[in-house]
């Protein structure tokens, strides 16, 4: 009952935020929550409705939540290639005006290509959507963009003329070389490395001076920068390139660690 469009918001945006904590802990409250929005039809009816639901809380704790059931495992994804409704209205909150939505939308996009590659015939229209977001105002909205574009080559070949045609190499490349903020330019060094998988992609950004453009990266790794920096996490704060901060140093590091190895693999053969 308290995921009912009758219930009150308060009520059921403190169940979805309390359902979402629950899954990202943990995946062993997967079985519980999927439950909970199950429904008496098991079609998942109410996320599809709370997607378009005028109150933009509700809109982003559907699409965190949803982004945090994908977050261990592929379980979902029959769901959603079942349920046209509920991926349509995600990759919608992309273009949401609300800016916490959109930042909801990207991570969830993203935990939809991240396991396998089941789901991206259907993520077909997200990829001009992403080419948007990677300009969104908001840090941690470019960033978990630029995580979710890197996972769209990541299983098989299906998007690659969809991701040339959006010119998604490109635009992940500007992301990387100026975006300014470190934790931008990290997740769009290793979305580029694991687009590069794809041979076809990979000489798309040969072609357009990868290499050169990437370079002037490097100038702030130091010899003990071997690790390769994960995508920054929520919790992540790094300081801007500009910053005096102690963790700044740390952080234009890792963006020179990461354009290292983007730039050694583009420098191979095949």
């Amino acid at each position: 009952k308290c995921v009912d469009l009758r219930t009150p918001l308060s009520v059921t945006c403190d169940t979805l935020s309390a359902c979402s904590h629950l899954v990202r802990t943990s995946p062993e409250h997967l079985v519980l929550v999927c439950d909970v929005f199950r429904g008496p039809t098991g079609d998942f009816s109410s996320l599809s409705m709370f997607l378009k639901h005028e109150a933009s809380a509700l809109r982003s704790r559907t699409c965190s939540l949803l982004g945090n059931i994908m977050r261990h495992d592929s379980q979902m994804y029959a769901v959603l290639r079942q349920r046209d409704a509920i991926l349509n209205g995600l990759v919608q909150c992309l273009q949401d005006v609300d800016s916490n939505v959109r930042k909801c939308a990207a991570y969830a996009v993203g935990n939809a290509s991240y396991h396998s590659g089941d789901l991206y015939p259907k993520l077909r229209p997200a990829i001009p959507l992403l080419v948007e977001l990677l300009r969104d105002p908001v840090t941690k909205t470019r960033a978990n963009t630029a995580s979710a574009c890197g996972n769209l080559g990541m299983h098989s070949a299906v998007l690659v003329p969809d991701i040339k045609q959006a010119k998604l190499v490109p635009h992940l490349l500007e992301a990387a070389c100026h975006d300014g903020q470190p934790m931008v330019q990290i997740n769009a060094l290793l979305a580029l490395r694991s687009l590069s998988k794809q041979p076809e992609l990979k000489r798309d950004l040969v072609a357009v001076h990868a290499v050169q453009k990437l370079t002037p990266l490097l100038s702030f790794q130091t010899p003990r920068d071997r690790a390769t920096p994960r995508p920054f996490t929520p919790g992540s704060r790094p300081g801007s390139v500009a910053s005096t901060r102690p963790g700044t140093a740390v952080a234009a590091s890792g963006v020179a660690t990461c354009a290292n190895k983007l730039l050694r693999l583009l420098q191979t053969d095949g």
